[in-house]
């Protein structure tokens, strides 16, 4: 075990040694004990009843006595061999779809996330028709990625999809006589590399048949 509390302990390392309980009440043979009959009542139980209940179990323990639940907490993580392999330990829970499934939330929508997801929308369409910002400009002002742009575009039913070719094909003209290159014609443009490339080709197929 590690005990170096030294100049080259990382800031990480620093805080969680900072943070460990110096105030447990009763022993450490006491708290072992009990956590170690806590773990083996948890293990039994979680293959035959309600996960939900463990859930609760755990969550008064935790409300009534904190010192407890970290105990048990260090009984569980002591018990797992790093040497086997994680089938091997979870082989059993693997089977019907790994840990998620003990979680009492499992299966059900994730309202926090879908407000997450969507909470930058308004800013981002708000940025597009009033500012006419590009894709790229819209990423950097939010502070989102462009895949998260585009989507919010989509749902506002504001994607590029409607743009004419030939209207597309003068943007990228456009662009690429800015000196902007491919890729940065597709993220400004909110479109693929790929579509970028094609156009630039019919562009100078028209031009060299003019010629």
């Amino acid at each position: 075990m590690n005990g170096n509390t030294g100049t080259n302990v990382t800031s990480r390392e620093q805080r969680e040694l900072d943070a460990c309980p110096t105030d447990l009440p009763g022993n450490a043979g006491q708290r072992a004990y009990t956590a170690a009959q806590d773990v083996r009542q948890l293990i039994h139980d979680i293959h035959e009843i309600d996960p939900r209940q463990v859930w609760g179990r755990l969550n008064l323990i935790g409300q009534s006595d904190p010192a407890r639940l970290l105990a048990i907490i260090v009984e569980a993580v002591a018990r797992i061999d790093p040497d086997q392999a994680e089938s091997q330990q979870l082989g059993w829970i693997n089977k019907h779809g790994g840990t998620k499934t003990l979680h009492p939330d499992h299966g059900k929508p994730d309202a926090t996330r879908k407000a997450g997801a969507y909470q930058y929308d308004e800013q981002i369409v708000h940025l597009r028709v009033n500012g006419g910002l590009s894709h790229s400009a819209i990423a950097l002002r939010v502070g989102v990625s462009l895949n998260t742009v585009g989507r919010a575009l989509a749902r506002a039913g504001l994607t590029d999809a409607g743009r004419t070719t030939a209207a597309r094909e003068r943007d990228i003209a456009r662009l690429a006589a800015e000196g902007l290159g491919d890729r940065e014609i597709a993220e400004q443009l909110g479109i693929d590399r790929r579509t970028v490339a094609r156009a630039k080709a019919r562009t100078r197929a028209r031009q060299e048949k003019a010629a």
